[in-house]
C-alpha cells in the first residue's frame, strides 16, 4: 500500500511555465485524502519549494531540498542536513579561480554569488527558474565558519564539459557531483542525494520505503526511484530514469503526475 508520495519539481510535477497545473493540484489532493503523505524532492532550495506545497494544500510535513541536501518541516525547521564546510568551499573557490569559472554557493535560504569577481564569464545561473535575484557574499566572508548546501558552477554545456574534464579523482570520490542539466553542475556533500533526503523524512513518519511512490525525470532521481516501492519516470524523462521506472507516464505538460497518482491510487489503495 502506497503510503507516501515523492515528487520532484522541476520537469515532473511543474510544466514548461514552471506551474502547477489544475489537474496535479487536484489528484494530490485526492491523495492526501486517500490517507498519503505528500514530500516534495527537489534540487531547488527550500524558498523556492515552500510555495509550491502550499499551492497543494500540504500545511505539514516536509520537504527534501537542494537534493537532499537539506530536509526540513513545512515550518522552516531542519531536521536533517549533510553540508559543505569552509574547507570546502575553499577548495572549489580555488578550483573555479584556476580555472576562471564563477562558482555559486547555495543555502535553504538564498543562492549567493561571490565577490570580487574574478571570471570573464558571468554565471547562468540566475537565467533558470530555480534561481532568483542572488544575495552577494563576499570571498573574506567565505573564511569563517560557514556551511553551505551546495556550491554551484553554471556555464554554457562545452565549457561545463571542460569543467568536469578537470575534476581530480579525488573529487569524484570526496564528493556527490549532480548534472540535472547540460549548463548545471551541482557538488554536494557525499552523503546529499534525494534518497538519503527522503530517508530523513521516513524516520519522522515511521513509513518504509517499500511503501513510497517516487516520481521524476532526471538522473538526480535515479536512486530514489530504484529503492522506492513503486517509481514513475515522466515521458519527459532520460531514457535511464524511465528504464528503472516501473511506469511511464504522460509528460509533465500533460498532467504526467495526475496520471501516475489515479493509476496507482485507484487500483492499489482501494
Amino acid at each position: 500500500m502506497i503510503k507516501l508520495i515523492s515528487i520532484d519539481l522541476d520537469g515532473t510535477l511543474l510544466n514548461s511555465n514552471s506551474e502547477i497545473d489544475q489537474e496535479n493540484i487536484k489528484a494530490v489532493k485526492y491523495a492526501q485524502k486517500k490517507g498519503c503523505q505528500i514530500v516534495l524532492c527537489t534540487g531547488r532550495p527550500y524558498s523556492l519549494t515552500k510555495s509550491f506545497a502550499d499551492q497543494l494544500g500540504v500545511q505539514s510535513g516536509y520537504v527534501v531540498t537542494n537534493n537532499g541536501a537539506n530536509i526540513q518541516n513545512l515550518s522552516g525547521e531542519t531536521i536533517g542536513r549533510f553540508a559543505l564546510g569552509r574547507e570546502d568551499i575553499q577548495h572549489w573557490l580555488s578550483f573555479c579561480q584556476r580555472l576562471d569559472v564563477p562558482l555559486n554557493v547555495v543555502d535553504s535560504r538564498h543562492i549567493y554569488t561571490i565577490e570580487p569577481a574574478w571570471s570573464p564569464y558571468p554565471s547562468l545561473y540566475y537565467n533558470l527558474p530555480t534561481s532568483r535575484i542572488p544575495k552577494i557574499i563576499h570571498q573574506e566572508d567565505l573564511l569563517g565558519d560557514v556551511s553551505f548546501d551546495k556550491v554551484v558552477i553554471c556555464q554554457k554545456e562545452e565549457l561545463l564539459d571542460k569543467v568536469e574534464s578537470q575534476l581530480e579523482p579525488s573529487d569524484v570520490k570526496t564528493y556527490h557531483f549532480v548534472r540535472s542539466e547540460p549548463i548545471l553542475l551541482e557538488i554536494l556533500n557525499p552523503k546529499a542525494n534525494k534518497l538519503q533526503g527522503l530517508r530523513c523524512v521516513l524516520d519522522q513518519v515511521q513509513i518504509d520505503l517499500s511503501e513510497v511512490m517516487a516520481i521524476g525525470d532526471q538522473a538526480n532521481d535515479l536512486e530514489l526511484l530504484k529503492a522506492s516501492g513503486v517509481s514513475v519516470a515522466m515521458e519527459n524523462a532520460i531514457d535511464m530514469v524511465k528504464a528503472s521506472a516501473d511506469y511511464t507516464t504522460a509528460s509533465n505538460d500533460q498532467s504526467g503526475v495526475a496520471q501516475a497518482i489515479y493509476h496507482y491510487l485507484e487500483d492499489k489503495n482501494k
